[in-house]
């Protein structure tokens, strides 16, 4: 059963690339005033990142791609939501932990096929999906529950936190090419209280990367969460990749997954860090639809980074 998937081939989340949000002009980016408090990413951002993309979802982001440069809750970047079927929603939660009250809700419905999403939230500085700035290294805090105790899982497992793009800046991809997957270890589609959260590299790249600092199923449901990493880039010399590059994971604040022998892009895909493709694909393909819905919420993202 294969985990990775084509952009040109998922039902709600994956799709061709259009010309037309391939040549889309650079839009002023006017954001929401309010200030940012003090420490806006969390306790693990190093010193000196610029702000990428910041959003509080004090309202929904405009529907896209491609990206929309202004709006309300919009504290930096260029935000889109792409939601064909009324899955993506703003609702109240008045425990939301970093800008209550508001929260950015994605809603998996009974019947979804195995392998398909409930739609896409895509943040970066630009409005772009195929193309947009490149950053050397990446940081991002972002507050995340299940809201309520247990959760559908698919058979392979569900990637609750989307894709970061890397290595295919410009090539007519979205930004997927690093994926979050909370796997499945039973094999069979059922209901879970909690979950492991690895980092896999695919098309630029072939791996995988398993919280190996702690273990534990520490993505627990009907609880908050803030969810840190911080990836940096691999050089290339000679026109070879070098394996240098890192990630850090921190969950709640304790670091869970820590790598510095990474390749996450080579002299064939160089690019940097270029997108944040929040798709929470439920699946892995295989098995039964889903028999009941279920949601994730969002409290806030915010990312920055170095060029």
């Amino acid at each position: 059963m294969s985990l990775k998937h084509s952009p040109h081939i998922f039902v709600t989340v994956g799709r061709a690339v259009t010309s037309a949000a391939v040549l889309v002009a650079v839009m002023s980016c006017q954001f929401d005033q309010r200030s940012v408090p003090t420490g806006a990413g969390g306790s693990h951002e190093p010193p000196g990142y610029v702000r990428i993309a910041d959003h509080s979802f004090a309202a929904l982001p405009g529907a896209g791609p491609p990206g929309v440069c202004t709006g309300t809750g919009q504290l930096a970047g260029c935000w889109f939501v792409f939601d064909p079927n009324g899955n993506i929603s703003v609702t109240s939660a008045a425990d939301a932990p970093k800008s209550p009250s508001q929260v950015l809700q994605f809603h998996f419905p009974i019947n979804l096929p195995p392998g398909t999403g409930p739609g896409l939230l895509q943040g970066w500085d630009g409005p772009g999906e195929s193309t947009n700035t490149e950053y050397r290294s990446i940081y991002e805090a972002s507050w995340v529950r299940v809201p309520t105790p247990d959760f559908e899982m698919q058979q392979v497992g569900v990637k609750f936190l989307g894709y970061v793009g890397v290595g295919l800046n410009g090539r007519n991809r979205v930004a997927n090419q690093i994926y979050f997957l909370s796997d499945n270890p039973d094999g069979v589609t059922h209901a879970v209280s909690s979950a492991r959260v690895s980092v896999i590299i695919q098309d630029v790249g072939d791996r995988r990367m398993n919280q190996n600092v702690d273990t534990n199923r520490v993505f627990t449901f009907g609880a908050w969460h803030r969810m840190e990493y911080l990836m940096t880039l691999n050089d290339t010399l000679n026109n070879a990749a070098v394996p240098n590059g890192s990630l850090r994971v921190w969950w709640d604040s304790v670091l869970t997954t820590s790598y510095d022998d990474i390749v996450w892009r080579t002299p064939a895909n160089p690019s940097g860090f270029w997108g944040r493709h929040w798709a929470p694909v439920w699946g892995g393909a295989g098995g039964p639809n889903r028999s009941r819905e279920d949601f994730l919420q969002i409290d806030h993202i915010y990312i920055s980074g170095i060029q």
